[in-house]
């Protein structure tokens, strides 16, 4: 299963066809994750993201619950980014209370932004009436959840399946790179799409389409995609037998990880996502059936820190993108090198890079 790969890039309704964006890796810089780079590139005027900044910059791109303010690598676990703890780069979050919790902890220059998704630009997106969008809780590369039980999840989401003109399964790449949810749906006859991975300059964008498409959307346990649903307006809710992110799922991760502190905080955090404590804090998104979920735009644009996004010129000011720290820049060694580099041919680059590396290790 391992090896199974479904995209399904056209979604047909009655009224219409929806046409998935392809799949655009980019790997150059970590705020290029799921896009974000690009997508705030875009909102300020540019054709491509610059990259370089005022100081070092991550961007927090998932969603941050208030009940993560327990410790900054929860509301920000792109501190470890760059190998370790440090307070001296610019971290931008979702909401207004992450940066105020990360400043009381002298994280000194986090600002602000709303997550990525927030600079998207609107499109005029038809929803599909009782329609249905299934997004199963997702794996990582790296971690194995033996414990989810797939076909109990697929038989509740059958026993469903006839009080809705369409449901489409989305499924994480991780996923169905570890062989979950895949075949047990297909076996049931459902349509799977693949979800979004990291590296996709169009993530969003394909999140976007899904999400403002289906009337409901559903899922069986934590993630950031109840906050994007409730956002984009589709009707959210935590329907079927719960798959939680266990301790135990993440014990080789722990072992491999060189912060015990973020080891710590990561087993709070699966503690705190669990069945039980979300029964807790957010009761109002289990549901019996999906379709008696309703439409929380106004918390989700809470949750993605809507009320917190930047004008163009705030935002180039926040990275160094104004005209005063573009000129710092362009007129510095790295930035002079940039631009001579940018002329010169890929396979000429590969060459030096191979030349540079066979004379230091031959030293």
């Amino acid at each position: 299963m391992g090896n199974i790969k479904i995209i399904l890039e056209k979604i047909d309704f009655k009224e219409h066809s929806l046409h998935l964006p392809k799949k655009e890796i980019c790997y150059k810089h970590i705020m290029e994750a799921y896009g974000g780079l690009h997508l705030i590139a875009n909102y300020v005027g540019l054709n491509k993201p610059y990259y370089f900044f005022k100081k070092p910059t991550f961007w927090q791109h998932g969603w941050i619950p208030d009940v993560c303010e327990f410790h900054p690598l929860a509301v920000c676990g792109e501190i470890l980014s760059h190998g370790k703890m440090s307070k001296d780069p610019t971290y931008l979050v979702g909401k207004t209370s992450n940066e105020l919790y990360l400043k009381k902890h002298d994280y000194k220059n986090t600002v602000a932004v709303g997550l990525p998704l927030v600079y998207l630009p609107k499109r005029e997106i038809k929803r599909v009436k009782n329609t249905l969008l299934v997004m199963p809780v997702h794996s990582l590369s790296y971690v194995k959840h033996e414990h989810w039980n797939f076909q109990d999840y697929v038989d509740r989401l059958l026993a469903i399946k006839n009080d809705f003109d369409k449901i489409v399964v989305c499924v994480h790449p991780s996923c169905i790179d570890n062989g979950y949810w895949v075949k047990e749906f297909l076996d049931a006859g459902f349509e799977v799409v693949e979800g979004v991975c990291g590296g996709d300059k169009n993530a969003f964008q394909r999140l976007q389409l899904l999400l403002e498409t289906f009337e409901y959307v559903t899922t069986n346990g934590f993630g950031s995609h109840l906050a994007y649903a409730a956002y984009f307006g589709a009707k959210i809710s935590i329907f079927g037998n719960f798959a939680e992110h266990k301790v135990e799922d993440y014990a080789d991760m722990y072992k491999t990880t060189n912060s015990e502190e973020y080891n710590q905080m990561h087993k709070h955090f699966c503690q705190l996502t669990s069945e039980k404590s979300l029964h807790q804090i957010m009761a109002f998104l289990f549901y019996g059936h999906p379709k008696e979920a309703i439409q929380m735009i106004t918390w989700g644009k809470i949750q993605v820190g809507f009320e917190a996004k930047k004008t163009p010129k705030q935002i180039r000011q926040i990275l160094g993108w104004d005209v005063k720290n573009r000129i710092k820049y362009f007129t510095s060694y790295e930035g002079i090198k940039s631009v001579i580099t940018s002329f010169v041919p890929l396979k000429v680059k590969e060459k030096i890079k191979t030349f540079y590396n066979f004379f230091n290790k031959n030293l």
